[in-house]
């Protein structure tokens, strides 16, 4: 990557304060390219003036340019919707796409079959067995896995919450949490700023973090106590893989915890009472 490459050569001319700009960056690579200058001034604790002196030193007229540059540069390897709109527009036929999307899914599923998903999973429902509530947070793509796995745990854990940006409620879920508390960060390419900054709250807090997500560039990658790593189809939006592994955690907290049972059977008997089922 151009940018990171001509940060670390002239890292060592440069001033303490462009230094200071120089580590965020370079620590925080996914997150720049969403804060405004004001954001990463009060993150690197300089001034704006600052910034945009940094930015003319890297050849750019100001931080505006600096940033549309970060974000061409940190994008990933995972699919996006204009893949799937290229995938689309292609000359394939039905057979030829179905073929392309099943063999890329299995292709992700197999490379989750490894001893370090086991003992990283084994690791994980440690931690959550340890904890006195567990939250679990994703925005926009990624909001749709993190409510699979909200309704999965809830089933078999009731101190299970589930953080959203959809209005201000989430301030009042998470203005108790301590250091027994756990939270599953859930953040997929593109990553997105709320979910880091509840993520970095939580550290703040000292709470324990586990971190789902596709890359040791996700940002969510330095401030997590555990990070779980998980590729998803490459040629289609598909979280089969991630889906998968959830499905697999819940019951291996659930085996470990002997606490499902209980609220199964409560489930049964309001399930049945309300007649909730055809």
């Amino acid at each position: 990557m151009k940018i990171f490459n001509e940060i670390n050569e002239k890292y060592n001319e440069m001033s303490k304060s462009h230094k200071l700009i120089s580590d965020f960056i370079l620590n925080n690579r996914n997150i720049v390219p969403f804060l405004s200058i004001i954001e990463l001034s009060d993150e690197c604790r300089v001034s704006t003036s600052t910034i945009t002196r940094y930015s003319r030193l890297l050849g750019f007229n100001g931080f505006t340019e600096l940033q549309k540059q970060l974000k061409r540069e940190v994008t990933t390897d995972l699919v996006s919707f204009e893949e799937i709109r290229k995938l689309n527009e292609s000359n394939s036929n039905s057979e030829s796409i179905f073929n392309t999307i099943v063999d890329s899914n299995i292709r992700a599923l197999e490379a989750i079959r490894n001893k370090k998903t086991i003992i990283d999973l084994n690791e994980i429902t440690d931690l959550m067995i340890k904890s006195k509530d567990i939250y679990i947070v994703g925005s926009r793509s990624s909001m749709s896995v993190a409510y699979y796995l909200y309704f999965l745990l809830k089933s078999v854990r009731k101190d299970t919450f589930l953080i959203s940006n959809q209005n201000d409620g989430f301030i009042k879920e998470v203005q108790y949490i301590d250091k027994d508390d756990l939270l599953i960060s859930i953040s997929y390419s593109k990553y997105t700023k709320f979910t880091y900054r509840v993520t970095e709250y939580f550290k703040l807090q000292h709470s324990k973090i586990v971190a789902i997500t596709d890359s040791t560039e996700s940002p969510l990658y330095n401030i997590a106590d555990k990070t779980l790593i998980i590729k998803n189809g490459e040629e289609s939006f598909s979280f089969v893989s991630t889906m998968t592994i959830l499905n697999i955690l819940v019951m291996l907290y659930n085996k470990s915890s002997n606490l499902g049972d209980q609220l199964y059977e409560v489930q049964d008997l309001v399930s049945t009472f309300f007649d909730v089922y055809l």
